[in-house]
């Protein structure tokens, strides 16, 4: 999908057509790239599970996706909060490696 900004820049964006099966994952490169983000927030929610739920991050993880990790902590005491438990999550399912970015260049680094 090509879209153009407020200053005249051409910017092509992807493609999704609602059949497509999802997730879709972006080509190497892409700025629009996101990362898929595994998230403790949910623990302290009356659902009591991580973001995404086990089901669907089974999905993502069958599709060989990369990913980061969050707490989505709003207070300082919050930040990396059961991090812990994200990290045997993942290892759980294979996941060995997280994403992180510094001005946009993606490093992999070890979960643990």
């Amino acid at each position: 999908i090509m879209q153009t900004t407020r200053g005249n820049e051409k910017l092509e964006r992807c493609k999704m057509d609602a059949n497509e099966p999802l997730p879709f994952a972006c080509p190497e490169g892409c700025v629009f790239y996101e990362p898929r983000k595994v998230s403790s927030a949910g623990w302290k929610k009356p659902v009591a599970e991580q973001y995404p739920a086990q089901g669907f991050l089974d999905h993502l993880v069958a599709r060989d996706l990369t990913f980061t990790t969050a707490s989505d902590a709003h207070r300082l005491e919050r930040v990396g909060e059961r991090a812990s438990d994200l990290a045997t999550l993942l290892e759980s399912r294979g996941v060995h490696e997280l994403a992180t970015y510094t001005k946009r260049q993606r490093s992999m680094v070890a979960l643990r």
